[in-house]
This record gives structure tokens, sequence and C-alpha cells, in this order.
């Protein structure tokens, strides 16, 4: 453990890149479901803030919330992207190193954080102390592919973060059909130098995959882009459609198809000149993730698949009973933790949703979408509607998540009587684009000019335009039609803000509140798996919300 090789820094001699400018954004809500893949577990430290390689077995008691086990000692491991040389085969290399992160995730026997927290470190010189520290994890892997056709050579190095020491190094070299059997070499490597032992083994990698070395290449190819918005999501689709051409039976390709044609409307306005029409992707990724649960329905990126696809559909129990299962089965598992965290806040259970949301920041903890789930339970829920300072870090930070936050913003300060007080917050945004500024600008001005049904026709297909600014200009009424109209889009089935619990007691005993959350499943599912807090049935066989 003292000899080798001191690293002071990573391999390359870049520094890190600003993620504004990279063009990649590794924390997208719905992209980076697809990353981890197949069988990933990941653990947490009993307490969320001590940052030791304690651990905790959890497993489902089959209610959804997750009891705590007994704590035992685990490696804490982080495996850094891949580099090579130059800009070809970037996405290979990026897809080979999520696939290592999950062999040995698989094996349960270490502590990983999220690929979105280990991706920030791409191409970046940032001492190995500084990663470990921010990671909360004791071990780097790092590695370096080199590709000639179809010959490819790996070297992958353990580091020990703490000192930078080199631990373990080795050099593979592989054919494109060998890469399970590379997999597997090198996680039992990393297993043996932790003294750690592991059960992992090629063919059970092969038979999760595919047995066509051309389709897991595409596969792999396409996980990078999934992470990407625009084009590239196009490009994932074409991979994938030529994976499961090539391996019709290749279940987690058919669930990153399924995934990739969800995502595709949230982030792309046209295709090829002609408009995006979302319901017919939003079909096509149902019968993509219908094809994979045929194929192999345990595999958690299968059931994550399955899960969005019934959280879409408003089946609640249903989509419920999958991400369940897959948190009972890889209680850490990441990509899980956002459609998971939407539906848990639909349905009116906060306190899962703030366990789940507290647990996954930890393992993720530069991903500002689990930052924005844990703020969003704890700040905004369970503070009240009036505190919106956790969010303004998040605010300025990151354009994905602006739409949310501006919502946030909107509805607050409209249900202060102050919505002018959102300017300030925008006109400090040095990365905004001077449209959003002036979008912005328009809807406060029109808050005070135009009538309430003019205002909101012109804004109720903005992501901004909330339950709360709604109330403020409309009364019960409106911020009631705007939630029927929510209900009815599909598009916006998996977000937080599908039911509007933030004005629950202006409206929760409308009857019009009650014959929408009938008609959209939640009484059924309220009746069946019990009433949220603050709500209870009626005798007349409806219920009401306070």
């Amino acid at each position: 453990g003292d000899h080798g090789l001191q690293r002071t820094s990573m391999a390359s001699s870049k520094e890190r890149p600003d993620k504004a400018k990279i063009g990649v954004d590794y924390a997208v809500m719905i992209g980076i479901v697809a990353i981890i893949l197949m069988t990933g577990r990941q653990y947490v430290p009993s307490e969320f803030f001590d940052v030791t390689s304690k651990q905790q077995d959890v497993a489902s008691d089959g209610t959804g919330s997750v009891p705590a086990g007994d704590t035992v000692n685990r490696p804490s491991i982080a495996v850094l992207p891949f580099t090579g040389l130059g800009t070809e085969g970037s996405d290979f290399r990026k897809g080979l190193t999520i696939e290592l992160i999950s062999v040995l995730a698989q094996t349960g026997m270490f502590q990983m954080p999220g690929i979105n927290s280990s991706f920030q470190f791409e191409d970046s010189a940032v001492d190995p102390r500084e990663i470990g520290e921010t990671l909360h994890v004791e071990y780097l892997v790092e590695g370096v592919v080199r590709e000639n056709g179809n010959k490819i050579r790996i070297e992958a190095n353990l580091i020990r973060a703490s000192d930078g020491f080199l631990i373990w190094s080795n050099t593979y070299d592989a054919g494109k059909t060998d890469l399970f059997e590379t997999q597997e070499e090198i996680g039992l490597a990393i297993g043996a130098a932790l003294a750690t032992p592991l059960k992992i083994e090629a063919k059970e990698l092969e038979a999760q995959r595919t047995e066509n070395p051309e389709a897991y290449e595409d596969f792999l190819k396409s996980l990078p882009l999934l992470a990407q918005r625009g084009e590239s999501l196009l490009e994932a689709e074409k991979l994938l459609l030529h994976a499961v051409d090539l391996a019709p039976d290749f279940a987690a390709a058919w669930a990153a198809l399924s995934l990739a044609y969800e995502r595709i409307p949230n982030h792309l306005d046209e295709i090829n000149g002609r408009p995006i029409r979302p319901n017919l992707l939003y079909r096509k990724s149902k019968q993509a993730a219908l094809r994979a649960q045929e194929l192999a329905p345990t595999q958690p990126i299968v059931r994550l698949a399955v899960g969005n696809m019934y959280l879409r559909d408003l089946q609640w129990e249903a989509a419920e009973t999958q991400f369940r299962s897959t948190v009972a089965k890889d209680p850490f598992y990441v990509p899980v933790v956002l459609p998971y965290t939407a539906l848990l806040y639909s349905v009116g259970k906060f306190r899962e949703a703030e366990e789940l949301a507290a647990r996954y920041v930890y393992l993720d903890p530069l991903n500002d979408f689990q930052i924005f789930n844990n703020v969003f339970i704890n700040e905004y829920v369970k503070s009240g509607r009036t505190n919106v300072d956790g969010f303004s870090d998040l605010f300025l930070k990151n354009a994905s998540l602006r739409q949310m936050t501006l919502r946030i913003f909107l509805d607050n300060f409209s249900l202060r009587g102050d919505v002018e007080s959102v300017l300030p917050l925008v006109e400090a945004c040095e990365s905004c684009t001077e449209a959003l500024l002036y979008e912005v600008s328009e809807l406060v001005a029109d808050v005070g000019r135009l009538p309430p049904e003019d205002l909101y026709s012109k804004y109720r297909d903005h992501g901004f335009f909330g339950y709360g600014l709604a109330f403020s200009v409309g009364g019960a009424d409106m911020a009631l039609r705007l939630f029927e109209y929510d209900a009815e889009d599909v598009g916006s089935r998996q977000k937080l803000f599908t039911v509007p619990w933030n004005i629950i007691s202006e409206v929760g005993s409308n009857p019009e509140f009650v014959r929408i959350a009938e008609e959209i499943g939640l009484m059924k599912y309220w009746k069946l798996m019990g009433w949220p807090e603050g709500c209870e049935p009626t005798d007349d066989g409806g219920f009401v919300c306070t």
C-alpha cells in the first residue's frame, strides 16, 4: 500500500473544464438514467455526511421504505472517465468506462459515486486528494484506451486518493469480441489489490448484454450521447436502433432506446426540419420498454424504462412497483432517484421523497439535479412555499434547471404579491440570455396589465407558469384548470409539479381538485396505498386535502 509511484494530479495536463463550455451535461435529468446500467449496486454511509467507508446494507420491507441494516466496511472507489488520443473514439471510451463502473458496482462490494459526479473530472488535472474528498472515496481508477481497428489496448491504474500513490497498474490487449473478459480481468485485479474478493464472470456479463460485439459497441457509444442534448440524442437513437437490429434480444439496448425516445421531445423542437411529434415518440418509447421487459424484466435499466412508461401513463401503483423493486434489489441505484422522487412527491409521500433525495445527493454530490431534488424537498416542501433561497445558486449556475427554478420563484413571489422580485434574480444571472430576461420581464409586466384569461392563454404552455402564479391571478379555478391541463400533457407527467401541493390548502377541498385527482388515478391509488398526510376520505366517497 505504501509503495509505488505518487500522483499529485491526474494524467491529463488540462485544467478542469467548465461544465457550461464543454457541451455535455452529465446531470441531465432523464438522459443520465441510461448510464448506470444493468445490475449496479451502490451503497451510502450510514450517516450521510460522515465521509467514511462504513456502509448500510438495506433491503426493502415491501412498503417502499428502506430500513437500515448492519454497517460493514466497504472500500469506496470512483472510476474516472478513461482517456485516449484525440477525440476519435471518445464515445466508445466513455461507454467502456461506464460499463466498467457497472461491473464493479454489480458486485455490491464497493461504495461508488454516481456517474454524473465522476464524469465532472473528465480531462481534468485536479489533485487526487481533492477528487477523493469531493466524491467521498478512498480510491480512484483512471485509464487510457487506444484503438487500432478491432484491437484495443487498455491501461488501468488504481490510485490511493489520500496521497496519490499508484497501488496497481496493468495493460490489457484485447479484441472487441473479448471486452467482457477484459472487464472481468480488470475488475478482479482491482478487487485483489484492495483485498476484496469479487464474483465477476465474463459469461454472466455477456448474458446480461449481448453476444454480438458490433451491437455492444453501438450500445457503448450511445451511453455518453444519451447524457447530452440536441442532435446527440438522435445519434444515440440511430446507434441503438442498429444495436437492436443486430441483436433483437438485447434487453439493455431496448431499455436505453426507450429512454432516448422519451428524452428527445424535451430537448429538440424539430427533426430534419419537421416539428417533433411527442406522442409518437412516447409511443415508440413504450414499445421499446415493453420489449425490454419481455426480455429481461428484472434488470434495473429495464425496470427504470418500464417505470417511466407507467408514470407517463399515470399508472401510479405500477410505476411505484417498478421503482421500488429496483431500490429493493439495488438500494442505491442512482438513475432511479429522479423519476422515483417525482412519483413520491406527486402522490404525497413527502417523507419517503425526502429520504430518497438525501441518500442520493450524497452518492452524486456534483449532480445539480440531485441537489435540486434535495433542496426542493427540504426547503420548498418542508419549509413552506415562501422559502426559495436554496434555489438561487442552482438558478445561476445550471441552465438546465432554470425553467424549474423560475417556476418556483414566480410561484412564491406571486403568492406574496411581489412577482416583480424575480427580476433582480434574472438580471444578476450573467449566463442567462437576453431572450430569457425579456421573456420573464414581459411575463411580469403582463401579470399587471392582462386580464387573467388572456394571461392564462398566453402562458399556460410555458414551463415556468405554475400553480402559485395561476392562483394569484385567477384563483382556485385557474390553478385547477392548469392542473388538469398539465395532467393531460404526457411529457409533464414525470415532473415534480404534476400535483399542486404548494397551494393544497387553497384547492384541496375544491370539488374540481377531487374530480381531477380521481380522473388521473390518484384517488384510486390513495385508497389502495394509503392517504397522504393532510388528506382524508369523506363520507360521500370523496376526500379532502388541507
